[in-house]
């Protein structure tokens, strides 16, 4: 696991995240449009072991 989960208010919420885990990795444009936008981001985000 690559990720940290954040914003959890329900065990729902942790095994919906953990059931998406279980799909696999994400296909490589969508993995690409989320590295663009962590890029537009990166000012305001936290630096979690970066």
């Amino acid at each position: 696991m690559q990720s940290v989960v954040l914003g959890c208010t329900r065990v729902a919420h942790i095994r919906e995240n953990i059931d998406a885990f279980g799909r696999g990795p994400l296909l490589a444009d969508v993995s690409a449009a989320a590295d663009a936008v962590g890029v537009e981001l990166r000012g305001p985000r936290p630096a979690y072991n970066r």
